[in-house]
């Protein structure tokens, strides 16, 4: 009953059906007639059970268990306004403890007030007011089951991450997460965000559970040294590193690293770049980190600061839509096209013999000039950006280890 969702649903008396259900309105609970999906979904709580008879010697016993109703979407429960004599949807006051006690036909329950001031009263509707109060006499309840996980479920695949307008990517200067826009520009490069950088490989991880599916978000760049360039994956992570925080607030960012096993982890609640997807009451989502969650950190969702991913308390609401995986360069140009390669500590340029190259650096500062005189060029390089133009060509940044 955990994993489920359900709304209340009064059966009147020597009635078998009925369309009256628990809504809210301004925290006070009331039954009101109309559909179901008007209704509030509660999440169901056990919170104790307690042994009432059996032969208990022979360890055969009869339980009965205390629960309580939470909101789906909140961490408030149901709680009793003693002002208004009504119950209510609080995270103020102390919940209610019910006991659900079945009827003798089967089928529906009353809910019975199991500790305090009210101990031995039932849930019902006060017919004048619609609100939902106690009283001596039960009411009997249907528990309408609801499709309401907590944590969304899709398959491996690429997904767009959008809050606000713009999504998720990863800059590739930086290679912290932000938030951008297709044709916004790349810090002080003379290049600008495309589609294919908000496609976010989104890949299901085995240390997943049935009621939290786990996953991995990641994206690819280009770091080999060899012509044929294997795409090196980054993973995108909560960075909890004195170096990567924004702010006088010392906000966590949010980054990406390349580390070939951090899907092979061991301890997966060490593991920095497993996700989940906690699905909201308007039907999008919060992206939560489970180290943070595991670490008993209450900045455990991803949240928008000034454009940039970080870490917070209450996070970012994002929408998430699947998309087509990015169009690989070499798809799409022939065997003789001109190639760019960063490599570690070098940069390789192909099919450019007897071009003039001119390498510049992100400050648009010129260090190299020269005809290349094979179609099979290294160049020594120090590590960082650079801007690279090609007679004939559109200027290109080159990454270098």
């Amino acid at each position: 009953m955990a994993n489920n969702g359900y709304a209340l649903n009064l059966i009147p008396a020597d009635a078998e059906t009925s369309d009256s259900y628990a809504i809210t309105a301004d925290s006070i609970l009331q039954i009101k007639s109309g559909s179901v999906k008007e209704a509030i979904i509660f999440k169901i709580v056990a919170v104790d059970t307690m042994k009432i008879g059996g032969a208990q010697a022979l360890k055969d016993t009869v339980s009965i268990v205390k629960y309580q109703l939470k909101s789906q979407f909140s961490d408030k429960c149901i709680a009793y306004d003693a002002e208004k004599k009504s119950l209510k949807v609080s995270d103020f006051d102390d919940p209610v403890s019910f006991y659900f006690n079945i009827n003798v036909d089967g089928g529906k329950y009353n809910m019975e007030i199991a500790e305090g001031d009210n101990k031995g009263k039932f849930v019902t509707a006060d017919s004048y007011s619609s609100n939902m109060v106690l009283l001596e006499t039960p009411a009997y309840f249907n528990f309408v089951e609801m499709e309401a996980p907590e944590y969304a479920t899709f398959e491996s695949g690429h997904r767009q991450f959008t809050s606000e307008v713009q999504s998720l990517t990863m800059n590739p200067v930086t290679f912290f997460a932000e938030m951008k826009s297709v044709g916004q520009g790349i810090d002080i490069l003379k290049s600008a965000y495309e589609k294919d950088n908000f496609s976010l490989w989104t890949m299901k991880s085995d240390a997943s559970t049935a009621d939290r599916p786990l996953y991995f978000i990641t994206t690819a760049v280009k770091v080999s040294d060899i012509p044929e360039a294997a795409s090196v994956r980054h993973y995108m992570v909560s960075g909890r590193d004195s170096s990567l925080v924004y702010g006088k607030e010392n906000y966590t960012r949010v980054n990406f690293i390349a580390n070939d096993t951090i899907e092979t982890m061991k301890d997966s609640a060490k593991n920095p770049a497993l996700w989940a997807f906690k699905v909201t009451e308007s039907g999008n989502y919060l992206l939560e980190n489970q180290q943070e969650v595991n670490n008993g950190n209450e900045e455990k969702f991803i949240g928008i600061i000034n454009s940039f991913a970080v870490m917070s308390k209450t996070g970012a609401e994002f929408s998430i839509e699947s998309v087509a995986g990015p169009v690989a360069n070499e798809s799409i140009t022939d065997a003789n096209a001109v190639k760019l390669i960063g490599g570690v500590g070098k940069l390789t340029i192909l099919n450019a013999g007897g071009k003039r190259i001119s390498i510049s650096n992100i400050l648009g500062q010129t260090i190299n000039s020269f005809v290349a005189s094979s179609d099979n060029v290294n160049i020594g390089a120090s590590r960082g950006v650079l801007i690279v133009s090609i007679e004939g060509e559109k200027a290109q940044k080159v990454i270098v280890k």
